[in-house]
């Protein structure tokens, strides 16, 4: 299913050291199907913070409403061993994938006193027909939110020696295939971390780049939502901080100081940066006007991405170190009056 990633040759190129610990087996998580994950949104107004704010015409007809709201586009999780999921059909795909990457085996990761976290991230978008029947079909369509990568796989640092683009993408081809609900349904995935082993826990990329919070433009200052007084960042990456949760850069499997809920949002919120600004295999913008909700183990309300270190009290605790978050975009869109041709 995989293409094979020579993990011995990449260690040879002095860009980092892979560190995996066998601590013990993979846990048996939940599984969840498409549907399951669509009952995981938060169905509060407000996260949807929908509003009507004129009428669609068909010609001199009117023919529905203009509404602006968030749409719940994408369903990210992190869990602590590569292989580990949520998804149900994700699973044996996945499982099958880690012969040929050469990570098999029971490589659950350590944390010292819970502020040293290292995650798996996975990426799906959420079943667009199904949100929809979810949302009585009242609601802007999740692919109303997306808008084309201007990235390129070609294009990012490092080269081959952080992890060949066209392995990593036909990585990700081969299990996108592995999932067939019917049209609407299926959660198409637009990144695994293990198809990106050498640069998940080395974030080689961005230090081959110099992204990282020692050069200047890239440092962070999350007290104050900025990065130091330096040049501008590339505009495809924004800031060097999650806002107000830590530093953007290196994008990285390893998370050093929040608690592990924190560590792991931000983990989410560097797998898409890569997905959208390196493999451009992401449809949907990614910056701090999107909306994080927990998914697993609780459902909570939504918060702005990176609006505060104190998270809130009901986002809840992992009792086996996998967290699921949905990811909202803000979109506007033509709802039809005949509400049911929206779904």
């Amino acid at each position: 299913m995989y293409a094979s990633i020579d993990l011995a040759a990449a260690l040879a190129s002095g860009l980092g050291a892979l560190v995996l610990s066998a601590l013990g087996p993979a846990y048996a998580l939940p599984q969840l199907t498409p549907a399951l994950a669509v009952e995981r949104i938060n169905p509060s107004p407000t996260c949807a913070q929908q509003r009507v704010v004129g009428t669609c015409w068909c010609g001199p007809v009117p023919c529905g409403w203009r509404v602006t709201q968030f749409v719940p586009t994408t369903f990210i999780e992190t869990v602590r061993t590569p292989g580990e999921t949520l998804v149900g059909a994700f699973a044996q795909a996945l499982s099958g994938g880690m012969n040929g990457l050469g990570l098999a085996g029971p490589t659950r990761q350590t944390h010292e006193n819970g502020r040293d976290s290292s995650f798996e991230a996975h990426i799906f978008s959420m079943p667009e027909r199904l949100v929809q029947i979810r949302n009585g079909c009242f609601s802007c369509k999740t692919s109303s939110a997306q808008l084309p990568a201007s990235g390129s796989a070609d294009s990012w640092g490092g080269g081959a020696s952080c992890g060949d683009a066209a392995i990593v993408m036909q990585g990700l081809a081969g299990l996108a295939g592995s999932q067939a609900f019917g049209a609407g349904t299926t959660m198409p995935l637009h990144y695994a971390s293990e198809s990106d082993a050498f640069n998940w826990r080395t974030g080689c990329r961005d230090i081959a780049a110099r992204r990282t919070p020692s050069h200047p433009g890239f440092n962070c200052n999350s007290l104050t939502d900025g990065f130091g007084p330096n040049t501008p960042l590339d505009p495809a990456y924004g800031s060097g901080c999650i806002g107000r949760w830590g530093p953007l850069f290196p994008r990285q499997m390893r998370t050093r100081g929040p608690e592990d809920r924190l560590a792991s949002a931000i983990t989410a919120y560097r797998a898409l940066s890569i997905a959208r600004t390196d493999l451009a295999s992401y449809p949907y913008p990614v910056d701090t006007t999107g909306l994080f909700q927990q998914a697993y183990p609780g459902v909570s309300t939504c918060l702005p991405v990176g609006a505060s270190p104190s998270l809130p009290g009901d986002l809840l605790r992992s009792p086996d170190g996998a967290y699921a978050w949905i990811y909202w975009r803000l979109t506007t869109c033509c709802i039809p009056f005949d509400i049911e041709s929206n779904c």
